[in-house]
């Protein structure tokens, strides 16, 4: 299946993978929007911040090595 989003990181996920990603905001419909990307925004804080400072509902995924983590908020960042 296709990611909820652009993401480099989940391509080629197994779809159980993506299920549970959008079980966490509760709704199948739901409409993803990259706010950042550090290999296309850069690593500044300044810059995340820019980007994503009071978004929400937000979900979080970073990859390190082989391992992919993450998180999900409903409050916003900044």
């Amino acid at each position: 299946p296709t990611p909820p989003v652009d993401s480099t990181i989940l391509s080629g996920e197994p779809a159980d993978f993506l299920t549970r990603l959008t079980s966490w905001t509760g709704n199948t419909n739901t409409i993803w929007n990259l706010c950042w990307r550090a290999t296309k925004h850069g690593l500044a804080a300044s810059t995340f911040h820019s980007k994503c400072d009071h978004k929400k509902p937000t979900v979080t995924i970073i990859k390190v090595g082989n391992l992919i983590f993450g998180g999900y908020t409903t409050e916003s960042w900044g």
